[in-house]
């Protein structure tokens, strides 16, 4: 199995703890495995995600947002006709310029593992961000989409929380 793994924030420590605790696990496995993150060539992650079976996105939210940077990529590589093919269905594209996604075939499955800095109750009025998971359903036709979210990850107080993220890893990497 060849996994995509999507770094959203290349200076994040946090971040980076979590990319290299998923690339040692597929290595344990001996899974193939590619690191991406927004500084990379757009042909070169387009490539990338053609060819994955599985996505892993690892990524801080910052007001309730994906980092900008990420944001941009992703608009920049999922891109119709190359990653997923639109195709008409004909009443639904007349009456309401509805079009239906082919979607990825090669893709089973997007893990977005994302740290949030407020706590669990704040993010439950904010989740703009929840919309992107739909759409990969939805437009990207992916059955399994995961989220697993780490809170308040900072400080020594998160200390407790940054272990348990690192191991949650493992339980990603092996379902």
């Amino acid at each position: 199995m060849f996994t995509l793994i999507i770094d959203g924030n290349q200076d994040g420590w946090f971040t980076q703890k979590l990319v290299h605790a998923a690339c040692d696990r597929l290595e344990e496995l001996g899974n193939r495995y590619l690191v991406i993150d927004s500084t990379c060539a757009r042909s070169h992650a387009t490539r990338a995600l053609i060819q994955a079976e599985r996505v892993i996105v690892i990524s801080p939210i910052y007001w309730s947002r994906l980092p900008g940077k990420l944001e941009a990529m992703l608009d920049e590589i999922l891109v119709p006709t190359k990653v997923f093919k639109f195709m008409d269905i004909p009443w639904l594209t007349k009456q309401f310029g509805i079009k239906y996604s082919k979607g990825l075939t090669n893709i089973k499955r997007i893990d977005w593992v994302l740290s949030y800095g407020s706590p669990r109750i704040a993010m439950m009025g904010m989740p703009f961000f929840r919309l992107g998971f739909l759409l990969s359903r939805m437009i990207l036709g992916i059955r399994s989409v995961k989220h697993w979210p780490t809170y308040l990850c900072e400080g020594e107080q998160g200390r407790r929380r940054r272990i348990s993220a690192i191991n949650k890893i493992d339980d990603i990497i092996r379902t």
